[in-house]
């Protein structure tokens, strides 16, 4: 799938958090802001990422829990009027490839979707 990016978007944190099945992750916060679906964790050596709450079997906000899979929590910064190809989405948001290569999530409000 393709999509037009319609409005800019620059990452909002880095280093991005790349989490291994097994990994152990403190559940720090759930995101009120109007990303339903993604919680704040911590690794044990302290960085930090959203991640979606399909990661987990079960959640349980404050303590240690375990990831059931792989996740990249990179965010990808892009312009208005980039293509970019789409091999993912959850939770509002879709994880790209622009043209050079590069990639990362980026909030669906952003993107216009095409075959």
């Amino acid at each position: 799938m393709r999509a037009q990016v319609l409005k800019d978007w620059t990452q909002s944190y880095a280093p991005a958090l790349k989490v291994a099945r097994g990994e152990r992750l403190r559940a720090i916060k759930k995101d009120d802001d109007g990303w339903q679906g993604w919680v704040w964790c911590a690794n044990e050596s302290g960085l930090s990422g959203w991640l979606p709450v399909q990661v987990f079997d079960t959640l349980r906000m404050g303590e240690t829990n375990y990831a059931t899979k792989d996740f990249d929590t990179k965010e990808l910064t892009v312009k208005t009027g980039e293509t970019l190809t789409i091999t993912d989405r959850l939770n509002a948001w879709s994880w790209c490839e622009n043209d050079k290569g590069q990639k990362g999530w980026v909030p669906d409000n952003c993107l216009e979707y095409s075959q």
